[in-house]
C-alpha cells in the first residue's frame, strides 16, 4: 500500500465554500492544509492533489467528477454528500462519518479506509489498482457493489448490508461481521472463514433457494 505523498510541507487553506444551489462550485486544491471549516452542500467538479482535509464538514456536497490524488482525509463529515466519476489515488480516509454517502469510484488506486461509519451508504467500485482497503468501518444497511476483486475487507461491520458484486474474485471479509448480509450469491470467489460461513449458512441457503427441514 502506498501512501499519499504529503512530504514538503502544506499551506494553510480553507475549503471554498458551497450550498449555493445555483452555482456550480470548481473546487481545485493542490499542496494545502485545510483544517475545520465546510463545504457543505458544494456542487460541481473537483481536483485535490497532495492535500490534508482535517474535520472539514461536506455533508451534502456533490461532485462529478472528483479527482483525489495524494490526500488524507482525516475526521470529515461527508454524510448524505454524493460524490460519482471519483478516482482516488494514494487516498486515505480516517475516522469519518460517511451515512447515507453516494460513492462511485470509477479508479481505487491504493485506497485505505479506516474506522469510518458508512451506514445506509452506497458503494460502487469499477476497478481497483494496487490495494483498496476498508478497515474497522461500519457498513450497516448499505450497498457495495461492482468489482470488488482483490478488496480487502478487515474488522468491518455488514449488518444488513447488502453486496451486488460483478466480481469478487480474493475479495477479503475474514474478520469481518457478516450477520443479515444479503446478495451473497454475487461474491463468487471471495474468501471467509469456517465461523462465518457457519454463520451466513442459512442465508446461502435462502439465495439459493434451497429448503431446510428437520
Amino acid at each position: 500500500m502506498t501512501r499519499p505523498a504529503l512530504d514538503g510541507g502544506l499551506d494553510d487553506a480553507g475549503f471554498p465554500a458551497g450550498g449555493d444551489p445555483d452555482t456550480v462550485d470548481v473546487i481545485d486544491l493542490v499542496g494545502v492544509r485545510v483544517t475545520g471549516g465546510s463545504g457543505a452542500g458544494a456542487r460541481g467538479e473537483g481536483e485535490l492533489r497532495r492535500c490534508l482535509l482535517d474535520s472539514v464538514d461536506l455533508s451534502e456536497s456533490r461532485f462529478r467528477p472528483l479527482t483525489l490524488v495524494d490526500v488524507r482525509l482525516a475526521r470529515v463529515e461527508i454524510s448524505n454528500a454524493q460524490w460519482h466519476a471519483v478516482v482516488a489515488r494514494r487516498v486515505e480516509l480516517v475516522s469519518a462519518r460517511a451515512v447515507g454517502l453516494g460513492l462511485s469510484l470509477d479508479l481505487a488506486a491504493d485506497l485505505y479506509v479506516e474506522q469510518t461509519r458508512l451506514d445506509y451508504a452506497g458503494v460502487h467500485l469499477e476497478r481497483v489498482r494496487g490495494h483498496a482497503v476498508f478497515h474497522d468501518c461500519s457498513f450497516r444497511e448499505a450497498r457495495i457493489g461492482g468489482d470488488l476483486s482483490g478488496v480487502i475487507f478487515s474488522e468491518c461491520d455488514f449488518a444488513g448490508a447488502e453486496f451486488t458484486g460483478t466480481a469478487a474474485r480474493d475479495t477479503d471479509l475474514r474478520s469481518s461481521r457478516l450477520s443479515g448480509v444479503r446478495g451473497l450469491h454475487s461474491l463468487r470467489g471471495a474468501l471467509i472463514d469456517y465461523d462465518q460461513l457457519i454463520g451466513i449458512a442459512p442465508q446461502l441457503a435462502a439465495e439459493a433457494g434451497l429448503r431446510v427441514e428437520g
